[in-house]
């Protein structure tokens, strides 16, 4: 059985699948930014652990460099120290 989609239908069907991957982005990234400010690590020599901090929300200027979720958020800007 086959079944056919108007136009306004697949869109409608579209805009849904669109909608979907948008919020999901946007619940990865919650869930990143909170990692990084929130997850204590250990860098750059300190013996105390305490989170690194996330680009989108610190107020001093990071990077990404040892952020416990760099490959998995989903930020287009991230940055590295060169």
């Amino acid at each position: 059985m086959q079944f056919l989609l108007t136009k306004q239908e697949f869109n409608h069907l579209s805009n849904q699948k669109d909608n979907i991957d948008k919020e999901n982005i946007r619940l990865l990234q919650e869930v990143c930014t909170y990692a990084a400010n929130n997850v204590p690590i250990k860098f750059w020599g300190r013996e105390e652990l305490q989170p690194w901090g996330c680009i989108m929300t610190s107020s001093q200027e990071w990077y990404c460099n040892e952020c416990p979720v760099q490959q998995q958020c989903p930020h287009d800007n991230k940055e590295w120290s060169k």
